[in-house]
């Protein structure tokens, strides 16, 4: 994992601080502010964070994060294709996105260019990028490795933990999934956990109105966990982290996919310490 300086450094001051998808790529063809006060009872308890965040280090949830504007910045120095970080709070997931010509390019390629069967987080090849996060793709689609569908997996299969979701009490901890361009650091907030078919086009990075808002509908229909307060509409920004699942059908490869969506918090919203969630009882899975 490359760190440029940026992970020693948040390593480092929280110390100071006593604060301490084989082969689930999508194939295609080609183509915040803090206020000044704080309570000295807890380090978060009374500060607000506002999308996009702005400040180059913040506490949520008592963790330090950096600034991940410079971290894609020194990244794509060494790796041109680098299009931005990423970053889930309560996982292993830290770590550069790439971008290339199709979704097969970096498929069991490393950061480095170099075989390998764990392969790299990367963004679908039809996403495209703003000066703003509101002028990305609607729906900021990535793709990771899950090898197995134990949440726990501490090895390099990238989007294992992502299963951790699938648990009330890790959705309730880890509100929001932080991802980076050049051009800024955004919060989304997790309003989806569920299971999908590779027919289905949850992955379309530039869905019309009428498909992207049929896409949450069935989200919401299929999430694991039910979010209360968190409305989508058409409006709206996205990000979908998608990987490989084995409790539909244990070999591989199928046609299923575990898919994570979050919601792009909009400007002046305040970033929440817990989400408000419960369990669904009979979530829609797919046939």
């Amino acid at each position: 994992m490359r760190t440029h300086g940026y992970k020693v450094l948040a390593v480092l001051l929280a110390v100071v601080l006593t604060l301490s998808l084989a082969g689930c790529g999508n194939r295609g063809t080609p183509a915040s502010e803090s206020s000044s006060s704080q309570d000295e009872s807890s380090p978060y308890s009374s500060v607000l964070y506002l999308n996009p965040i702005k400040a180059p280090d913040e506490f949520l949830g008592g963790v330090l994060r950096p600034k991940l504007t410079e971290q894609v910045k020194g990244a794509k120095e060494d790796n041109k294709d680098t299009v931005g970080w990423l970053q889930v709070p309560g996982t292993i997931i830290d770590d550069v996105v790439v971008q290339s010509k199709d979704n097969d390019y970096y498929l069991r390629k490393n950061f480095d260019l170099r075989y390998s069967d764990n392969g790299i987080y990367y963004a679908d090849f039809r996403v495209k990028y703003g000066a703003k996060a509101n002028e990305n793709s609607r729906n900021m689609v990535l793709y990771g490795h899950s090898m197995n569908d134990n949440p726990d997996d501490t090895g390099e299969p990238l989007f294992t933990q992502l299963k951790r979701y699938l648990k009330e009490d890790f959705a309730k901890e880890n509100p929001y999934i932080f991802f980076s361009t050049e051009n800024g650091d955004y919060a989304y907030e997790v309003f989806a956990v569920y299971f999908t078919d590779i027919d289905v086009n949850y992955n379309d990075p530039n869905l019309s109105d009428a498909d992207f808002m049929n896409i949450i509908s069935e989200a919401n229909k299929s999430s694991w966990q039910i979010y209360e307060g968190i409305d989508v509409s058409a409006s709206d920004h996205i990000i979908t982290l998608s990987t490989c699942c084995y409790n539909i059908v244990s070999s591989y490869p199928n046609k299923y996919r575990y898919v994570v969506m979050g919601r792009l918090v909009p400007d002046g919203e305040a970033l929440k310490e817990t989400a408000n969630v419960k369990q669904n009882p009979n979530p829609k899975m797919p046939k």
